[in-house]
């Protein structure tokens, strides 16, 4: 559904922001109707930009905070255990073995990231299904500024804005989720700065919380 209300999700109040651009996916009928085993992420921003006469959407994802990161790099411990013990007369992709991996350990920080990738995916997925009327009624949901968009020349931004989060901590989350997303950033020929890992200053700065005026 569209808004102009502001939206608060984990202790961070986003908005108000124009008429027809902000489109709140999590809370849409859409959504609702395949939800079962389908995470979201929280809305979709339309972010013009008359400099470049270019248009993004940037889909945010809220969390008040982040697991420690340093617990990422025991994941590459675990799949040479892993790999040490498969039999060597089967063939495993390092994509495969990652996975496995990820299903048998409990790393924090890889789950946390891997269930945002997994919200951005979706979402990213979900609105051009939307776009391009595959889901019924679908497509009433979205503004004219939505469906007016080219989608073979938008750019689409994941946005990840953690609330309490140290500014120096922010850089490995988005490496981390850099090279998550790296699949779905070169099948869908995405730019490279394509990921943004914002703390509450950080979004406050880039107009995403606490507006006193609704803008973009």
């Amino acid at each position: 559904m569209m808004t102009t209300e502001p939206i608060t999700e984990s202790d961070l109040t986003f908005g108000a922001f124009p008429k027809g651009y902000c489109f709140y996916i999590e809370k849409s009928q859409t959504y609702k109707r395949i939800e079962s085993g389908v995470k979201m992420v929280e809305f979709l921003l339309l972010r013009p930009d008359a400099k470049t006469n270019k248009t993004a959407i940037w889909m945010i994802e809220a969390k008040k905070s982040s697991p420690n990161s340093k617990t990422h790099g025991k994941l590459q411990e675990s799949m040479n255990e892993v790999r040490k013990k498969l039999n060597s007369n089967l063939e495993y992709s390092e994509a495969q073995i990652e996975n496995i991996v990820l299903e048998l350990t409990s790393h924090p920080f890889d789950i946390y990231v891997r269930e945002i990738c997994n919200k951005f995916v979706n979402a990213l997925t979900l609105f051009i299904a939307i776009h391009l009327k595959r889901h019924s009624k679908g497509d009433s949901e979205l503004s004219e500024n939505f469906m007016q968009i080219d989608l073979s020349r938008v750019q689409f931004v994941f946005v990840l804005v953690i609330k309490d989060c140290k500014e120096e901590w922010l850089l490995p989350i988005k490496e981390a989720l850099n090279k998550a997303l790296r699949p779905t950033i070169r099948t869908w020929n995405l730019l490279p700065s394509s990921i943004l890992v914002l703390n509450e200053d950080l979004a406050r700065k880039n107009q995403l919380i606490d507006l006193e005026t609704t803008q973009i």
